[in-house]
């Protein structure tokens, strides 16, 4: 009979994984005092819930660090695919956060949380021409994933100044490269910053596209870059 090997985790270990503010008592979990059985058969299950113990951690773990290892100007985003509603929105400017939204339907929720136009960030690879046309409407900054974007863009900018008598709010446009770097990481699903990937523009086409804004008078502000996600190496 083969031995299990496998090592005991200590219940305080397992409690790591879960919310800040997760407690054990009577051998039931509760998150901020709320017993997770109850929540189940009050609403049902799955049931996600967000911990604002956890939520205001994060940020403040994050403001530490970029003031201890990066002194210029910055901002922290919360990302809108992660999670995105109402309040959650609301929360991210209690926290004086941007918030990134991926296209027409998180735009929509950030509107109706009141995030201000100058904290509403639209990021994605696969925009359509309704997304394009709330971020320019709604959003401070857009990021460009590539050359067929920024001329999509380009057109319905167009198209707004033919077609009404007032300026479109154009947004800051950032541009995103490919910079060509891997990281270790999961080659396949967290990996964006090689090349051969998917995600943003070579520097021969970001060069293009600042020449484009440039020649069509677009607000080209910033270069976006993303590596890659849970990767421990700060070195690339």
């Amino acid at each position: 009979m083969q031995k299990n090997t496998t090592p005991s985790i200590s219940l305080a270990e397992r409690l790591r994984l879960f919310p800040d503010s997760i407690t054990v008592q009577n051998d039931s979990l509760f998150i901020a005092g709320c017993d997770l059985s109850s929540l189940a058969a009050e609403y049902g299950t799955p049931l996600y819930i967000y911990d604002l113990l956890t939520l205001n951690n994060a940020v403040q773990s994050y403001t530490e660090a970029l003031s201890a290892y990066y002194p210029s100007a910055s901002h922290i985003t919360y990302a809108g695919k992660a999670f995105l509603c109402k309040a959650i929105a609301a929360w991210a400017q209690t926290r004086n956060l941007f918030v990134d939204c991926t296209g027409e339907g998180e735009i929509a929720i950030a509107v109706a949380a009141d995030v201000p136009r100058e904290k509403i960030l639209v990021h994605g690879v696969n925009k359509s021409m309704n997304d394009l046309q709330a971020a320019i409407k709604y959003a401070g900054t857009i990021v460009i994933d590539n050359l067929s974007e920024l001329e999509r863009l380009e057109l319905l900018i167009t198209n707004y100044r033919e077609t009404s008598s007032l300026q479109p709010p154009v947004s800051n446009l950032w541009l995103r490269l490919l910079p060509g770097i891997g990281v270790h990481t999961h080659h396949i699903y967290t990996e964006t910053g090689q090349h051969g990937s998917k995600f943003g523009m070579t520097r021969e086409e970001l060069l293009e596209a600042a020449t484009f804004c440039k020649e069509h008078h677009l607000p080209l502000k910033g270069i976006h870059f993303h590596l890659g996600s849970n990767f421990r190496d700060p070195e690339p």
